[in-house]
Parts: C-alpha cells; structure tokens; sequence
C-alpha cells in the first residue's frame, strides 16, 4: 500500500504510536543547576567551602566520603608550656587531611550523586580563599613563636655584683630560688669575670650559656638570658622612662638625696648596667623584709606583677654561703657542650685514671684571710666552711687552719692517703697561686703524672675537678664548693684538706 506523500511530494513518515501505560512511575531525571529555559543537567560538585564561610549547620550523609579539609595543629612539639618562656624553640605545626562529609540537599534522594547539594558557582574561588587564610595563619603562627612572650607573672633582675665566680654561683641558686618563690621569671644576668691584671685590663661580661646550658634550668623554673631579655622584651615592655630601681632603706642612705637606690655607684654596679645601655628614673625603697621564703607572701602583696613587672635588684636576692636547702639547685647548673668538649679534650690529652683533683687556695690575699682564724675574729662560719662543719652552729666542727690555709705538709699527708685509696695514676692540681708541682712529684718519686694548667678561664679547672675520681678541696673556699656541691649531686666522693671525712649533709644523697 503506497504511504501518502507530503505537499512537496515527499514520502511522509508514519506517525509513531504512543507508548503502552505503565503501572511503574517514570524515574527522576538527575538534577543538576538549573538555568532559566535550561532542562536539568548533571554536573558534578564543586569544592566545599571551608566549614567558617559555611552558612547554618550542614547536614552530612553518614556514610558518604567526601572531599577533604586541613586541619593546622600543633606538630609533635606541642604548645609552649609556660616553664618555657624565653627559651624553648618555636613550636613545630603540622597539617592533617580530615574526611569531611558531603551536604546533602533536603528532600533529594538518598541514593547516588542525585543527593549532592551543588554549590553556586560563584563560590569556586572559595578554595583559594582558604588556602589563603592558612597560609596567613601559619606565617602568623611562626612569627610569634620566633620572639619570647611576655610573662605577666614578671621578672626579676639582679646584678651578680659580690665577689668572683664561687661566689657568684652560689648567689645564682639562691636567686633562682627567689625567682620561683615569687612565681617571677629570673633573668639569668651574664658572669662578671675581672680581668684588671691582663688585657683587656677591665671587667668581662660573659653570657651565661658560654659556660652552661639555659635549658636545664628550665626543669626547676621559667628563666630567659639577661641579653635577650633586654633584646626583645625591654624595649617594648620596660623602655626607657619605665625603669624602676629596688632596694632596701638603709642602702639608699649611701646616695646624695637618700632616697635612690644606688644601683650604678663604683665598680661592678655602673659597668654591669652601662652593658645594657640601662638608667635607672626612680626608686622603690622596702624595709622589714629579707629575701628568705619565709616573706614569699610579704613580696608578692608589696610589689605585684600588676604593678611592679620588672623587679631590678642592686645584688641578688641570696645569702652567702649558699643555704643548705638551695644546695642541690646545683643539678640544674649543666655544663655547656663547648666546656665539656674542652675539659675533655684536656684530660684524655694530659691526664691517665684514675686521677685526683684538688684545690690549692694559698695565695696572698688567703693567707690573710685565714688569719683571721688565728687571731679569734672568724669562728666556725666562715665564708664557704658550713659546707663541711656543717650548717647547724650549734653543732658545727671546728675550723682549722690546715682547712683554710693547708700547709705543705698537710698537702702531701692527704694526698698520699687518697692516691692510695683510690689506686691514682695522675694528680691535677688547681690553684690561685704556687702549684707545687715539683713537691708533690717527688713525693711520688715520679710514678704519677702531675698536671697544673692554670687556665685563662678558670671554669676549665672547675671542670676537670668535677670529674676526677676523688677531689680535695678548700673548706672555706666558694670555688671548692662549686666542685662539691656538683660531685655531691652525682655521688662522686669528695674531702678537705684537714679532713678527710666530712660530715653528711642534709641534701646528699
């Protein structure tokens, strides 16, 4: 049968029948953006903005794995923990990858892409836009870790203005007690060497770090170096015009108008301050307290850190000698990697073990000293000697004069006993004046090695001692009780010229 043919005589095609009813519904088209005179189209999501610019709460599809977002937390250093103001390195952050469920679009279906909110496509920048904020944050975060913060508990600031290094040291452990007792954070002052018999002919400031490390001190107490803190922390929060001097009544009566603390009069007081570039604009004078914990509470109502940040001291807030109790502070005294490199550089070089240190303090200005002894003007207590006729007074041994002042033969007799007892193959020998070297070879008839360096640098010396096998020290001097009370925290056998058993003290172990 011939199929009828249009108006131009073109064959025209037979209409296609309408499809048969179904009884089951027509599946949903995938959805996608829809513009005006557009039919739905599927295109995929976009990347989902960061959860700060999201709008309302998103619902998340539960079992959905979706794009990931950065996490910025604090690498495996964690946060800077405030007993390590000043000191501990910048904290290390990492950045995490955390699944982040897709948003699912309300009332679409469960089931396949169909249920994926798009975003508006004015959005696709967002990513960026995060990336950005990270990077701003990190950068901001490293920056503020580069410097120290600022402590509101305060700080304490001295001047280790009394004597040489014995001295001085033993003024540190009780200033580093002060500082924790007042909650205060210790500016660790450099160390006055004098150097007014060989060039430079004045005094040096060496930084404390150059003979000891900063970072154990860290385990008893919140410390920074004097030169940083001056560095980076004073201009800022005690500049010039702020500065604030503190100091007892009666010391103040030394100035002209006896009402300002004499904080930069003679020598050391003027060049250790004139280092820093630092004046003092006004005074704070106190009276009827003492630097013992027992006023802890006195301190911190007199001067809070609200009011008073900085407390600048003439001299350190210590006794001397050291009190007992502070004594084992010392095991937070560690020697720098370069002190101990050079101590045993010298004694693998000059020494054999084992070997015996010990300490001759004989010089001139000790002769005199130790005559004080004869003439009845010191007792028992005299300077460094409660570390072995020990503190109590009421129990205290005597003080001799072979204890402050040995004499050659007291030399010789103690140092045969201890060669002997400990088998010694060497004997060092520190000292502030004639070494006796040639003595003490023939006592031994040249079978051991005797060594006196007599170093420019006299925590050499205080080294070496510190690791002998047995050390012999000076009762009464502060430089042998550095040597003491650091072998007594790592239980190394020690003695006095004068006595060879001394007795327990209350914090060796």
């Amino acid at each position: 049968m011939a199929q009828p043919r249009g108006e131009g005589g073109e064959r025209r095609a037979r209409p296609t029948p309408p499809p048969a009813p179904s009884s089951s519904p027509a599946p949903r088209p995938l959805r996608g953006p829809r513009r005006r005179g557009e039919g739905a189209a599927v295109t995929p999501p976009l990347a989902p903005l960061p959860r700060s610019l999201a709008r309302g709460r998103p619902r998340t599809h539960p079992a959905a794995p979706g794009p990931a977002r950065l996490r910025l937390g604090p690498g495996p250093a964690g946060p800077i923990a405030r007993g390590t103001l000043g000191v501990t390195p910048p904290p290390r952050f990492r950045l995490s990858v955390v699944p982040r469920p897709l948003e699912r679009r309300p009332g679409a279906c469960r089931d396949g892409p169909a249920s994926l909110s798009p975003r508006p496509a004015a959005m696709a920048a967002a990513p960026r836009l995060g990336l950005l904020l990270l990077l701003l944050l990190l950068a901001a975060a490293a920056g503020g870790a580069a410097g120290p913060g600022w402590d509101p508990a305060g700080y304490l600031l001295y001047c280790p203005c009394m004597g040489r290094f014995g001295n001085q040291a033993e003024h540190f452990l009780g200033a580093l007690a002060f500082a924790r007792a007042l909650n205060r954070t210790l500016a660790v002052p450099p160390w006055i060497e004098y150097r007014h018999h060989r060039p430079p002919y004045t005094n040096l400031h060496v930084p404390y770090t150059e003979h000891f490390r900063l970072e154990p001190l860290l385990r008893y107490h919140r410390v920074i170096s004097l030169e940083r803190f001056m560095e980076e922390l004073a201009p800022r929060y005690w500049p010039p015009g702020k500065r604030v001097a503190y100091c007892f009544e009666a010391a103040a009566q030394r100035s002209a108008d006896k009402n300002t603390c004499p904080m930069k009069d003679g020598n050391p007081f003027g060049p250790f301050w004139d280092q820093f570039q630092v004046d003092f604009d006004k005074s704070e004078l106190f009276k009827g307290i003492s630097f013992s914990s027992a006023y802890r509470e006195h301190w911190i109502r007199r001067f809070p850190p609200s009011e008073h940040p900085v407390l600048a001291l003439p001299g350190a807030p210590a006794q001397f000698p050291v009190l007992e109790e502070h004594r084992p502070l010392q095991r937070y005294m560690v020697w720098s990697d370069q002190m101990v490199e050079k101590g045993e550089s010298h004694i693998r070089s000059l020494l054999l073990r084992p070997y015996v240190g010990i300490h001759l303090r004989i010089g001139s200005d000790w002769k005199n000293a130790c005559n004080m002894l004869k003439d009845g003007t010191a007792g028992p207590h005299f300077m460094a000697s409660p570390q072995c006729v020990g503190y109590d007074r009421s129990r205290a041994a005597p003080l001799t004069m072979d204890m402050c002042l040995p004499s050659l033969a007291e030399i010789r007799r103690a140092l045969q006993l201890w060669v002997e007892k400990t088998g010694a193959r060497a004997v060092y020998i520190a000292t502030d004046s004639e070494p006796y070297t040639t003595e003490i070879q023939q006592l031994f008839q040249g079978k051991l090695k005797v060594v006196s360096l007599q170093p420019e640098v006299p925590q050499v010396d205080l080294y070496i001692l510190g690791q002998s096998d047995h050390f012999i020290g000076n009762c009464v001097s502060s430089f042998t009780a550095f040597v003491k009370r650091e072998r007594d925290v790592r239980g190394k056998p020690s003695s006095f010229f004068g006595m060879d058993h001394p007795p327990r003290l209350r914090d060796e172990f």
